[in-house]
């Protein structure tokens, strides 16, 4: 007995059952990549909204007094800056479809008391920016029912206002 081989029928017994194995692991794989795909495009997304939110927010704690006592609560032109460089910040993430953002909303506080009317003579304490965007749910994350197929990210930074 020089050596062991296998009868032919038993090595087609055994392709045959690397074969089954084969077709087993390549259908769980056809459904797990594409949902840690989507999976990760949503943290990618919600990673880059939280990193354009503080910028955001540090470039309004950085922005002079002077400006903040002539501005309006809604169109002044600091505030119309940070939406600006968050959504150009989500432009430059290179995710498609476009993203947009769904709310704004920018709160200053002065003497404990938050307000989102951030003009006039009072500094404020501290600044905070709320953003929100939907994603939309498209491929194998459609599985999920979110309700209207979409996903809310939100992020909320506060800052101390340094001028």
């Amino acid at each position: 007995m020089k050596g062991f081989s296998m009868t032919p029928p038993v090595r087609r017994r055994v392709r045959g059952i690397a074969h089954i194995e084969l077709a087993l692991v390549l259908s769980v794989m056809w459904i797990l990549l594409p949902l840690i795909f989507s999976f990760g495009r949503i943290f990618y997304v919600s990673a880059a909204l939280k990193q354009a939110n503080n910028d955001a927010a540090a470039s309004l704690a950085a922005v002079p007094m002077a400006e903040w006592v002539t501005s309006a609560s809604a169109t002044s032109p600091m505030k119309l800056r940070a939406i600006a460089l968050v959504e150009r910040a989500l432009a430059d993430t290179g995710v498609t479809p476009t993203l947009a953002l769904d709310n704004v909303v920018i709160t200053c506080v002065r003497g404990g008391m938050p307000s989102q009317n951030c003009g006039g003579i009072d500094r404020p304490e501290s600044i905070t920016v709320t953003l929100a965007m939907n994603i939309p749910m498209v491929g194998v994350m459609n599985m999920f029912d979110t309700g209207g197929g979409t996903l809310l990210v939100f992020t909320t930074v506060t800052v101390p206002y340094t001028n």
